[in-house]
């Protein structure tokens, strides 16, 4: 819960009284709608806000004390949010009603503006949608412009032009802002989070671009040149790790930093994220605020660009994350002077790539003779567990590999070939 005063004062006799603060109760199972709805009403607009995750917990707020506003979801969990607008129909007729929902049905549409619902906005919805409709909603009750609380938006549409037109993604309000825009990209699959996610750094003044796939965020960042990106972890296909592990191997984010946000912020996701090089990993849900310090940080702390920044000196990861028949093709696409040891149990190898392609493969046991050339590049990308290393470097190796990678590639083992320790 967070309450905050709305900072406006009235005058008595001289005297500065402090106005009290407008109430706004918000209801969503959803901890980013919550956060959001926090970031619009606090943050920008210096409102009392007190953010609830459950119908039974709305209700005994509602019982408790008086607010000014209520924004709730119309699904939360297995309930529904007709429950909370017949509670402010009955016991607080003269309260607003605010709802939110990914979906509407005809009746349920009806039974809210029965309910006299002020406005229905559409997720996901934009901060200057939903600071309009809170404005709208409130009315006269907002502090008056150059009382000290924040300031308007400009006009807010009224509650029967939002009823027509429910939600729609608006275009970003200006925030303080940046000294100046940055281009950002934000990778997830969930595309109410990225939404969310665009509209709260484009309020502050940044430009947002939404990948919703590990592949649509490849090509982006294969073709466009951004600030900063922002990666899920889960994500259907190739996860943001893997990503990440392919784009460092092709060098198209040597002056990019990467931010993770990911619900599934474990020890071993951070270890990963930390071993590629990324500048950070935020656990979801997230506080709004907490994205914003993170994603100044990063950008105002960034090394300037260069060939070859210290975090690519290496980087490792797990033989599971990028296999190795997937790491050469990566490498051998990139152009780059690039050395790749790998390990697993007493085994070692090593393949060593210049701009031309794959020029060496070894592989070495302990207590057998090494196997070079192609019988070790066979081995090697037969491997499924295991440790990679990836450094970008020229290595003096001899040449024991002239073939092209391609059809080197097409020999290599099955994904039934014997773990690595196997002789």
């Amino acid at each position: 819960m967070h309450v905050a005063s709305a900072g406006a004062e009235s005058r008595h006799g001289g005297a500065a009284i402090p106005r009290p603060a407008v109430r706004v109760l918000v209801i969503d199972d959803e901890e980013m709608i919550r956060a959001l709805v926090e970031h619009v009403c606090l943050e920008r607009m210096g409102l009392a806000v007190e953010a609830l995750g459950s119908v039974g917990e709305g209700i005994a707020a509602l019982a408790a004390a008086r607010y000014d506003l209520v924004i709730t979801d119309l699904q939360i969990g297995r309930d529904s949010g007709l429950a909370i607008m017949a509670h402010v129909a009955e016991h607080a007729a003269a309260t607003p009603v605010i709802a939110m929902s990914g979906s509407w049905t005809e009746s349920a549409r009806g039974e809210m503006e029965r309910l006299g619902c002020r406005a229905l906005l559409d997720k996901p919805f934009g901060i200057a949608v939903l600071e309009a409709a809170v404005r709208s909603a409130l009315g006269m009750l907002l502090p008056p412009a150059g009382s000290g609380a924040p300031a308007g938006a400009g006009m807010a549409p009224t509650p029967a032009d939002l009823l027509a037109a429910p939600g729609g993604r608006a275009g970003a309000a200006t925030g303080a802002g940046t000294a100046r825009a940055r281009r950002i990209l934000i990778v997830d699959d969930a595309r109410q989070v990225a939404g969310l996610v665009a509209e709260v750094l484009g309020a502050e003044g940044h430009s947002v671009a939404e990948a919703h796939s590990a592949r649509a965020g490849f090509h982006r960042m294969a073709g466009e040149k951004f600030d900063l990106a922002l990666f899920d972890i889960v994500m259907p296909g190739e996860d943001g790790l893997a990503l990440l592990a392919r784009m460092r191997t092709l060098g198209l984010v040597d002056d990019t930093p990467v931010i993770f946000l990911s619900a599934h912020a474990t020890r071993e996701n951070r270890r990963a994220a930390q071993a590629l090089g990324a500048a950070g990993l935020l656990a979801k849900p997230f506080d709004v605020d907490a994205l914003v310090a993170a994603v100044t940080d990063v950008l105002a702390g960034r090394p300037p660009a260069s060939p070859q920044p210290a975090h690519l000196q290496a980087f490792a990861g797990d033989i599971s994350m990028l296999p190795v028949t997937e790491l050469c093709r990566l490498a051998d696409l990139s152009g780059r002077a690039i050395v790749a040891s790998l390990t697993a149990d007493a085994a070692q190898g090593e393949l060593v790539f210049e701009r031309r392609g794959l020029i060496h493969a070894r592989l070495e046991r302990p207590g057998t003779p090494p196997v070079e050339g192609e019988s070790a590049l066979s081995e090697l990308t037969g491997w499924r567990a295991g440790r990679f290393c990836i450094r970008h470097e020229e290595a003096a190796r001899p040449v024991n590999i002239t073939r092209p990678l391609a059809g080197l590639l097409d020999l290599a083992p099955g994904a039934d070939a014997p773990p690595p320790s196997a002789p």
